[in-house]
């Protein structure tokens, strides 16, 4: 990973030095609206060689992602959803072709996709757990994260669902709360009658 050289506001133009995990605020004018400036030419080769070798997803720009390490985590694959060809809006739009970007192939069928991926393997990697756990939760067959977990139980719910049940909430990256916000979303219900199971004491019995 080749980290920012520095960030500098879309706004006022101030530069800053990058602090992983620290908002990032210009310091001038107080802007939110930051650019990361990275060090090109130090990966300029690859880049004009057409990225070889490189997987087909979000990972093949690994030089400009928060990772120092890519190869060390089994990194969940978001990105690299096709273009279709698209016959009918063209014309209607004036052009000769049309493509549309297809963002149904992600867990959570949407762009935020990317976003959680890179979020969750840059905090895996800072994180404290071990090289095999951080391998386990960031990689494909690992723990969904809330927003996963919604549009999973989306596709799942019917109309004899009765109760729900968030289990392996984790106490250092994630709150019940937040857990039972994102289900009761899909569920069209309160918070509240999304249930959470403890991790030490589990749940008590439930009659249905």
């Amino acid at each position: 990973m080749a980290a920012p050289k520095y960030l500098e506001c879309n706004l006022c133009g101030n530069q800053q030095i990058y602090e992983p995990f620290v908002p990032a605020v210009c310091k001038k004018c107080a802007s939110q609206w930051m650019e990361a400036r990275y060090d090109y030419e130090a990966f300029k080769r690859e880049v004009l060689r057409g990225l070889p070798n490189r997987p087909s997803n979000m990972w093949r720009y690994q030089d400009i992602l928060p990772l120092r390490d890519p190869d060390s985590l089994d990194l969940y694959p978001a990105g690299g959803t096709p273009l279709w060809l698209s016959q009918r809006f063209a014309r209607g739009l004036g052009h000769e072709s049309v493509y549309i970007k297809d963002e149904r192939y992600g867990p959570t069928s949407s762009f935020k996709d990317r976003q959680a991926a890179g979020a969750v393997a840059a905090m895996l990697e800072n994180g404290p757990y071990p090289a095999s756990l951080k391998r386990r939760v960031g990689g494909r067959f690992g723990h969904l994260e809330n927003g996963q977990s919604a549009a999973l139980l989306d596709k799942l719910k019917h109309d004899k669902l009765q109760c729900v049940m968030a289990a392996h909430v984790s106490h250092k990256n994630n709150t019940a709360a937040l857990a039972q916000r994102a289900l009761a979303r899909v569920l069209d219900c309160a918070d509240d009658d999304v249930r959470v199971a403890c991790q030490t004491a589990g749940f008590d019995w439930i009659t249905l």
